[in-house]
């Protein structure tokens, strides 16, 4: 975490979301992504320029014209599978991952080039050699071109 007298930078949980740990907000508008309504989901910041605030569940399951987006997972908490939706804008290479809440890779669901559209991926709640999940809570991050988006999902056996 950095903070001058003017700006903090640090990872901004937004609800269940998680925004890049390179986000820096001003320090007189910290919460301003939080109170964005749907009609007006941006806001303006001087060291990181515009950002998006990522969806909710009540809004528009096809998101803003021109983004890449992930949904929150459904459903959650979840004992077997969870469903992970996410829309592109155009074509871009997505990577879709699941890590512990400390950060280490569980497994890579996706990494391939992908066109616009709105996609559902399932995760089955198993690591990448193939093992069973512990129950707990888990970071699933979208990265697709400059947007970087994560949701957490909480599992439990």
């Amino acid at each position: 975490m950095v903070i001058s007298k003017s700006m903090c930078c640090l990872p901004r949980r937004v609800g269940r979301r998680f925004l890049s740990p390179s986000t820096c907000f001003p320090l007189s508008t910290p919460r301003a992504i939080c109170r964005a309504s749907s009609a007006d989901s941006t806001m303006t910041s001087s060291c990181s320029g515009t950002w998006r605030r990522p969806s909710t569940s009540n809004e528009s399951k096809t998101g803003e014209a021109g983004t890449h987006q992930l949904q929150l997972p459904y459903p959650d908490p979840f004992n077997d599978t969870v469903l992970v939706r996410f829309q592109l804008a155009s074509l871009e290479t997505v990577r879709i991952e699941i890590r512990d809440n400390h950060g280490a890779l569980v497994r890579e669901l996706l990494y391939r080039p992908m066109a616009g559209g709105l996609y559902t991926v399932e995760w089955n709640g198993r690591d990448g050699d193939g093992e069973a999940a512990v129950s707990g809570m888990y970071l699933i991050s979208m990265h697709a071109g400059d947007t970087r988006e994560t949701v957490e999902a909480v599992l439990v056996r």
